[in-house]
């Protein structure tokens, strides 16, 4: 599909700040009259609809309470195909599926998704819910702290891989940080699942003090990439929104960071999160080029006020902010010799990058 990629720029930064509305009967039709979910809610960053524009992917927002103020309507052409209408433009698209297992059991009686779900053409597993960190922008820590075992996550892992929906390409084992007492636990079960999992693996957690082994023991394992997130740079700002993180994981993530890319190397394999619209723009660009010094690749993660968080009624970042951040980003990013990550194409849904074209980026 040729589209003119400064205008899905476009789309797509007014999507991250504004969400998407949803005409009516679309809506009914793909809920099929309101039997089924669009979304679940599981994550803010996922909790929208995930749209597929020729190669560029969206997860916008579409309930939330700033949405209804959006510019960009999902309707029906007159051929009854779907579209992006927005500045006057409209833009075919698909509109991705939830996974078909979220009632369904694993083989040991637990339910997939206390664990498990899939997104675009990954599965996302979670061996922790809870968290022992404290972000305001994050809704994970407002639930219960408990493990999840390996076989447990296995099981619910081949429930996923079935899934006619969202096939499975590579996985991302991600969720809440756990406690200093399971440190080694969560060591043991990252490499046992893993190994055991059959798929291209990437492993996002917080960085942290102490022997790095873990690294290579997960490299060791199957894992291929990491993603240590800085999330917020700024020290006044992340003493305030993310008070434990600051003090427990940021001071680590450095060398943590220069590890991983002693053990896997660079091109997109050792990425950070860094959440846009949380502190004013010079901090949020300085925080890119600390990244991007040290040869790891940004990801612009736009902030999302989102339920279940302390920032829920925090307006989101206006698109003059987010253009400004991701103009300078592309510049920072290009002097020190690396790319703004995502390199997958498809998890490039809810970041703040699109596909140019070059073999910089891909499918998994």
């Amino acid at each position: 599909m040729d589209i003119d990629v400064t205008f899905l720029t476009k789309l797509k930064i007014h999507c991250m700040s504004n969400g998407i509305r949803l005409d009516a009967g679309v809506f009914s039709r793909l809920t099929l009259g309101g039997e089924v979910p669009l979304t679940i809610h599981e994550h803010p960053t996922t909790g929208g609809i995930t749209l597929r524009m020729g190669e560029v992917y969206l997860n916008a927002p579409f309930d939330e309470w700033y949405c209804e103020r959006s510019q960009a309507l999902l309707a029906e052409a007159s051929d009854g195909a779907l579209e992006v209408r927005y500045d006057g433009k409209s833009v075919p698209c698909d509109v991705l599926p939830l996974p078909n297992y979220l009632s369904e059991l694993n083989s040991l009686g637990h339910r997939v998704i206390d664990t498990t779900i899939s997104h675009c053409d990954r599965i996302r597993i979670s061996p922790i819910s809870g968290c022992v960190l404290d972000c305001a922008f994050c809704d994970i820590p407002s639930r219960r702290y408990q493990r999840h075992e390996a076989d447990e996550i296995l099981a619910s892992l081949e429930v996923a891989k079935q899934d006619r929906n969202i096939p499975a390409h590579h996985m991302l084992i991600c969720g809440g940080s756990p406690g200093p007492n399971h440190l080694a636990w969560f060591d043991e079960m990252i490499c046992t699942v893993t190994a055991n999992s059959g798929l291209v693996t990437d492993v996002m957690m917080s960085a942290r003090e102490g022997d790095l082994g873990f690294i290579r023991r997960y490299a060791d394992a199957g894992v291929s990439g990491f993603s240590f997130n800085l999330e917020v740079f700024g020290d006044e700002s992340a003493a305030y929104i993310m008070p434990r993180k600051h003090v427990r994981s940021s001071p680590h993530l450095a060398r943590t960071i220069e590890a991983a890319l002693e053990v896997v190397g660079g091109k997109g394999r050792v990425r950070s999160i860094i959440v846009i619209g949380l502190e004013d723009a010079e901090a949020t660009l300085r925080g890119i080029d600390f990244l991007a010094s040290l040869g790891c690749e940004p990801v612009l993660s736009p902030f999302r006020p989102s339920r279940n968080t302390a920032l829920v009624a925090h307006e989101p970042p206006t698109e003059e902010y987010l253009t400004h951040i991701y103009d300078r980003a592309l510049e920072i990013v290009a002097t020190h010799g690396v790319r703004l990550g995502p390199r997958c194409i498809p998890c490039q849904n809810n970041t703040l990058v699109l596909p140019d074209g070059s073999p910089d980026y891909w499918y998994s």
